[in-house]
């Protein structure tokens, strides 16, 4: 007969309760539990994929039905349960007991199939004293199922009992939470998690180092299953689990490099940062595992200022109590809190790489002795040019080769905006008209019709999700001047319109502008037969979120006001 053989994570699925890692207060109760012979009809055990539930079922089950369990309970220090070693154990070892039912609820959710348990719950058992029913991903039935269920678990037969597992149990029904004991089971702690890989690997001649399995635990999150399956990826792709084999395979960057970085943003200038950056080809790494790896090292460079060891989520070196002890509280805490704002903009963008240097040039750029004699602050990203100015440049100047580059450009960025999902700011920027890049000042002109007026305070408000994308397509640290002109019609006679092929003159190379056609005015709505008047509106609270659900959504995400509108019609 062939052998079969098993990967690590069912290989060392825990058979008894000593060798549930981790999770010590569940097992105290089921334990307790057993010794007192009390026992409930319906368990809910919850927690994160692979924390130990399905394996703490499975174990308790066997040590309901065990022949021991009379022993335990009158000598509960020198007999454990299950034993392991009696018919109905060896019968769970080997996955054929007739008295325990899995059921995996994601593919056995309707109400049907809650029915056949229900009849078959009344049967007696046959080798045990108990019919056990485990249903994993118990989230997953429907809530007709779950409302069939209702009766048998709350007083199901006395032969009986039910253990359901979930990795979500929110999502249980409130009417079948409340009829079970629930037992929730925690993420593995770090270090109690290393001590079991270092003991798996010992017991299968796996060679290891201690960062190694660190950096595999932090990726994991606190999963015994997904540290196991990573452990055995890398057992075959290299013949040691170090640190660089784990992070090739993750294809993540090395924590040094992560460190170096923030020395260079604290201490250096934006061409540091940008050789820096081009030299490690940070475009081959993960953005988002470099983005978490700055918080966690900022974050870790905090805890030692305050003189806490932050050894349980980053390998602290010379290197990171160096720049701890050079650098002050406010500069780490700066980094940390730019970071945390910026953070829903990183994750929704799709260019993760260039969002996440234009934040590292921002915050380098204050410590760069050069940044005001390039120019490059700017206090106020809608900064105000007088729109004679603009007009004069463009008649005085004809259209060189650079306009259609700088054309492309905002056309560049009007799409970036669009993927960013905010439909109300890509609404917005459709319906801006671009008039001018200044290589120079590092400006870019726009205009708006006056119609959008209302727009310009939340425009400046929105600045963090639009300015990291405009210097992407332009350049860093250049500012944004918006004008809203009188009326449409004078929007059009100003805006200098392209003919069908550009026509090209001679011009001062030291003024760069930009002209593009005319955009789609967006009308405001107005209702057939009625007649709107601002002296008819009244500003509506709607702090209150529990009576005004839909219109606090709305001011959530789109700062400003709510009016009633009375018609007159």
């Amino acid at each position: 007969m062939e052998t079969v053989f098993l990967n690590l994570s069912r290989k060392w699925r825990s058979q008894n309760f000593n060798q549930i890692i981790g999770q010590e207060l569940a097992v105290r109760i089921l334990k307790n539990s057993l010794y007192r012979g009390h026992y409930f009809p319906v368990y809910l055990f919850a927690g994160q994929r692979g924390c130990g539930k399905t394996s703490a079922a499975r174990v308790f089950a066997a040590a309901l039905n065990c022949e021991q369990l009379s022993n335990f309970q009158k000598d509960p220090k020198n007999i454990s349960v299950p034993c392991l070693s009696c018919v109905s154990c060896k019968a769970m070892l080997d996955g054929k007991h007739p008295d325990f039912i899995e059921i995996d609820a994601a593919s056995h959710t309707g109400v049907d199939h809650m029915r056949h348990i229900i009849e078959s719950s009344s049967l007696l058992p046959i080798m045990g004293k108990k019919r056990i029913y485990l249903i994993d991903e118990a989230h997953m039935l429907s809530k007709a199922a779950f409302n069939a269920a209702l009766k048998i678990l709350e007083e199901p037969p006395a032969s009986a009992l039910f253990i359901l597992a979930t990795t979500n149990h929110h999502k249980i029904i409130d009417t079948v939470r409340s009829r079970c004991f629930q037992l929730f089971f925690t993420p593995i702690e770090h270090k109690a998690l290393k001590k079991h890989l270092h003991d798996i690997c010992a017991k299968e001649a796996i060679a290891c180092d201690q960062e190694g399995l660190d950096i595999i635990i932090r990726h994991t999150q606190g999963s015994v299953r997904d540290a196991l399956n990573m452990l055995e990826q890398v057992r075959f792709s290299s013949s040691i689990v170090n640190k660089e084999a784990v992070l090739t395979l993750l294809g993540h960057i090395n924590d040094q490099h992560i460190v170096h970085l923030v020395r260079l943003t604290l201490s250096g200038t934006a061409m540091d940062v940008l050789c820096f950056l081009r030299s490690i080809k940070i475009e081959q790494y993960a953005a988002e595992f470099v983005w978490q790896r700055l918080m966690t090292i900022v974050r870790g460079l905090i805890w030692i200022k305050h003189g806490v060891d932050p050894q349980s989520f980053i390998s602290v070196d010379k290197e990171i109590k160096t720049i701890a002890q050079q650098f002050p509280l406010s500069d780490l805490s700066a980094i940390l809190e730019t970071l945390y704002n910026n953070e829903e903009l990183f994750l929704r963008t799709p260019m993760q790489h260039e969002v996440l240097e234009m934040i590292l040039l921002q915050l380098c750029r204050k410590n760069s002795t050069d940044s005001d004699a390039e120019g490059g602050s700017s206090s106020s990203a809608l900064s105000a040019v007088p729109s004679e100015t603009i007009e004069s440049d463009v008649l005085s100047h004809g259209i060189d080769d650079d306009v259609i580059d700088d054309v492309q450009r905002w056309e560049n960025f009007v799409k970036q905006v669009m993927n960013v999902q905010d439909h109300l700011l890509s609404s917005l920027f459709k319906q801006a008209a671009f008039l001018a890049y200044n290589i120079h000042t590092k400006n870019v002109s726009i205009t708006f019709a006056k119609e959008l007026i209302l727009f310009k305070d939340w425009l400046e408000q929105s600045r963090q999700i639009w300015q990291p994308l405009l210097w992407s397509c332009f350049t860093a640290n250049v500012s944004l001047s918006v004008e809203f002109i009188t009326s449409s019609t004078e929007k059009n006679n100003r805006i200098v319109q392209p003919k069908s092929a550009p026509q090209f003159s001679e011009k001062n190379v030291n003024d760069t502008v930009n002209v593009i056609a005319k955009p789609t005015v967006m009308q405001p709505y107005k209702k057939k037969g009625a007649s709107f008047q601002q002296k008819n509106e009244r500003v509506v609270d709607v702090s209150d979120e529990s009576t005004w659900k839909i219109a606090s959504m709305i001011v959530r995400h789109f700062p400003g006001v709510i009016t009633e509108i009375r018609e007159n019609i």
